[in-house]
């Protein structure tokens, strides 16, 4: 379901049960798109969930829940400077696939839970200057490989840093194991978080226990001396 130039495409239902499929919901070509609310279903392998095709702009895509299908969301050609946020993926063999183009910006991924039978989050980024989307304030699992990032041609491993201004991922475990979790000690998460949602419960990356609560400050009377009520 193309959502048309400067479309939306929002709560809408989508539910298959037999074939291979192709696209759920596909938008394509359009700068300002928003995809939100919608729900897509269906059990084939080699179907896509939702896809985005050359759309560069300032899109958005939100808040959508795609469970069995074959790729849940398929970045084609760099969905240049859009915001992939608070999506629930439940895949059967990549959760996120993003498909490279060039000299592009690439998308920011943040706080989509993925979980996924094959690949949590798969790249393919060619050239020397390809679109690297950021990742950041993510619960993603993959069996049996979490991340996978390659030059296109699915056997020669690419570089790609899992983490925006010092804040990670969470990996459905306390650590991210360059080269276990990933495909290359070039796909590493170098501040990893060890509790799911971490990012919004106070963690910072690394931390796996709660810290001393904070004392409480005291501010009547002036001088901070306790008074008996």
């Amino acid at each position: 379901k193309p959502s048309g130039m400067w479309g939306r495409v929002e709560n809408s239902t989508f539910r298959r049960t037999t074939g291979t499929g192709d696209y759920a919901i596909l938008v394509a070509y359009d700068p300002l798109y928003t995809v939100t609310g919608n729900h897509v279903e269906g059990s084939y392998a080699g179907g896509i969930g939702l896809s985005l095709i050359a759309s560069a702009g300032h899109g958005v895509l939100r808040g959508n829940h795609v469970v069995d299908v074959g790729t849940g969301l398929a970045l084609f050609d760099a969905d240049s400077q859009s915001t992939i946020s608070w999506n629930e993926v439940h895949a059967n063999n990549v959760g996120i696939a993003v498909i490279s183009g060039q000299w592009m910006p690439g998308p920011l991924l943040e706080r989509n839970d993925v979980t996924s039978a094959g690949v949590g989050l798969y790249g393919e980024l060619p050239g020397l200057m390809p679109t690297v989307p950021k990742v950041r304030h993510n619960n993603i699992l993959g069996v049996p490989r979490v991340v996978s990032v390659d030059k296109g041609d699915k056997t020669t491993p690419a570089a790609l840093e899992l983490s925006v201004d010092g804040a990670g991922n969470y990996w459905y475990h306390a650590s991210f194991e360059a080269g276990v979790d990933s495909n290359a000690a070039s796909v590493v998460d170098s501040f990893p978080y060890c509790v799911k949602d971490g990012w919004a419960l106070g963690y910072a990356p690394g931390e796996c226990a709660a810290g001393p609560p904070t004392a409480p400050e005291i501010t009547e009377p002036s001088d901070g001396s306790l008074t008996k009520i």
